[in-house]
C-alpha cells in the first residue's frame, strides 16, 4: 500500500487506462443487510429502490467469512484478499508502546484497496466513510474517512484549524474537510427528516444520552449520503464509494421485536413492542431512499454495485454478560450489480466477499491480479464474456508493506466507549 502511495507521488500513476468509453462505478456498501428482511419488503412495494435494481440486474446472497467482525469484512471487500494477508483483523488492536487496544487505522492494511489501485491507473476515485480508511490516504480524488463523521455534540474529532492540524487525515485532500462541514445535518434536521421524536437541550444534542446512542446511525448515514452525492457532483469520477452503516446497528438493537418468536429473554412489554416493531423496516425504508438517492447522483449510465459484509439473522448465543442476544449476524449477505453487460432480473448465489474488488476490476476494463484471493464472478455477466478476463501478476509494487503499528490519537478512549455501547466490543 504504502509503496503503491510513494509510487503514486513519484509519477507511478503515469500509466493510463485502457482505451475506450469505460462505465462509471458506484459501489454501495449496506452493512448487515439480508435478503431475510429486504425481500418481504420488496414484494410489499416497501424498497421501489432496491427492487428496481433488482429488476434490472443480477443478485444473489454474497458469502461472508468467520470472524465476522466489520473492519476485516469490509477491508476484505475492498483489497480482494483475506484478512490474514490484508492484515485489518478487527475493531481495535493492541498498541506495543501501552499494552492498550487502539482503534484500527489505515496504515495496518498491508495491501492496496480499490482506491489505492485504481489511483494507480489515473482513475478518480470517490471514498465515503469505509472502515479503516483513517488516516486518509492519498489517491486520485477524494478520500472521507470514518473518523470524519458526527456522532454526539459535535463533529467527530475537533475541528479547530489547530486540532485539525494536530489530529489530521479526516479528509484527502486535508482542505476538504472545511469545504464538507456545512453539508453535515444538525441532529434536529435528522430527526425531523426520519420523524424521530426526541427533545434535545440547547447545544442540539438529545436530552437523554441513551437516545443519542439510537440516534446515531441516522445522522451518521444522512451525512454520509449527502458526501457523496456532493463529490460526485464536484467534478469527474470513476468510481464512488459510500458505505452506510446504520442497518447493522439497528438489527442488533431490535431484531427481538422485529422476530420477537425468537427471543429467549425476558418476555417484552407491550408497550415496548409497539414502540419498536419496525424500528429495522423503517431503517430498510431509509436505506432504500438512498439508495434511489445515490444512484440519481450517479447518473443513468453508472453500473451499481450493492453489497453487505454480511447479513442478520435471530441470535443463538449470549452476550459476555449472559444476556440472550436480540440479533446477530448471518454468513448471507447481498449482492446486486445493476447495469451494462450483467444478467437481467436474474438470482445467483455463492459469491463471496473477496470477490467484490476483483468483479470491479473487470467491469472497469481492468486487469485482476494473480494475488488476489478473490477471482471475477463470471456467472453475473451475459454469456459469452463481453470481454476476456486480464490479468496482472499484482498491483503490489515492491510487494505488500509490512504490518505496522496502530495509529493513537487523544479520542482512542471515545471511539472504544462507543463501541462498547453498540455492543461492538465487550
Amino acid at each position: 500500500m504504502l509503496a503503491g502511495i510513494v509510487a503514486l507521488l513519484a509519477g507511478g500513476c503515469s500509466e493510463a487506462p485502457p482505451p475506450g468509453p469505460r462505465p462509471k462505478v458506484i459501489l454501495i456498501g449496506v452493512d448487515a443487510a439480508t435478503w431475510h428482511v429486504a425481500e418481504p419488503m420488496m414484494e410489499k412495494g416497501e424498497l421501489p429502490n432496491l427492487k428496481a435494481l433488482v429488476d434490472r440486474g443480477v443478485h444473489g446472497d454474497l458469502i461472508s467469512m468467520d470472524p465476522m467482525v466489520s473492519p476485516a469484512l469490509w477491508t476484505t471487500i475492498a483489497t480482494g484478499t483475506f484478512p490474514e494477508r490484508h492484515g485489518v483483523h478487527g475493531f481495535t488492536e493492541t498498541d506495543p508502546a501501552s499494552g492498550k487496544q487502539t482503534p484500527v487505522s489505515s496504515n495496518l492494511r498491508t495491501r492496496e484497496a480499490l482506491w489505492t489501485i485504481l489511483s494507480q491507473k489515473k482513475l478518480r476515485v470517490n471514498v465515503v466513510g469505509w472502515y479503516a480508511s483513517w488516516p486518509a490516504e492519498t489517491v486520485n480524488g477524494y478520500v472521507v474517512t470514518d473518523h470524519f463523521l458526527p456522532r454526539h455534540q459535535s463533529a467527530f474529532w475537533p475541528v479547530s484549524e489547530q486540532d485539525e492540524e494536530k489530529l489530521g487525515g479526516r479528509t484527502y485532500p486535508r482542505e476538504l474537510l472545511k469545504e464538507l462541514l456545512p453539508i453535515v445535518p444538525s441532529m434536529q434536521e435528522v430527526a425531523k427528516i426520519d420523524g424521530l421524536e426526541l427533545k434535545f437541550k440547547p447545544d442540539g444534542t438529545p436530552e437523554i444520552e441513551k437516545l443519542a446512542r439510537l440516534f446515531e446511525p441516522h445522522r451518521v448515514d444522512e451525512t454520509r449520503v449527502r458526501i457523496a452525492k456532493y463529490l460526485m457532483q464536484k467534478s469527474d469520477w470513476d468510481v464512488t464509494m459510500v458505505f452506510i452503516w446504520g442497518i447493522d446497528p439497528m438489527s442488533h438493537l431490535f431484531w427481538r421485536f422485529f422476530e420477537p418468536w425468537t427471543w429467549t429473554g425476558t418476555p417484552i412489554p407491550d408497550d415496548a413492542m409497539a414502540a419498536n416493531k419496525d424500528k429495522i423496516p423503517s431503517y430498510y425504508k431509509k436505506v432504500d431512499r438512498y439508495l434511489g438517492e445515490l444512484t440519481a447522483a450517479a447518473g443513468p449510465d453508472a453500473i451499481t454495485v450493492i453489497v453487505s459484509d454480511h447479513g442478520f439473522g435471530p441470535a443463538t448465543g449470549k452476550t459476555a454478560e449472559g444476556m440472550p442476544l436480540s440479533g446477530d449476524h448471518r454468513k448471507e449477505g447481498i449482492i446486486v450489480v445493476a447495469g451494462d453487460h450483467v444478467k437481467k432480473g436474474v438470482r445467483v448465489d455463492g459469491a463471496s466477499i473477496v470477490d467484490v474488488t476483483p468483479t470491479i476490476l473487470y467491469l472497469l476494463g481492468l486487469p485482476v491480479a494473480d494475488d488476489m484471493d478473490g477471482r471475477v464472478i463470471e456467472a453475473f455477466f451475459e454469456t459469452p464474456l463481453p470481454r476476456p478476463i486480464e490479468r496482472i501478476g499484482s498491483y503490489e509494487h515492491g510487494g505488500a508493506k509490512k504490518p505496522e503499528a496502530p495509529i493513537t490519537s487523544p479520542i482512542d478512549e471515545e471511539i472504544r466507549d462507543q463501541l462498547k455501547a453498540l455492543g461492538y466490543l465487550q
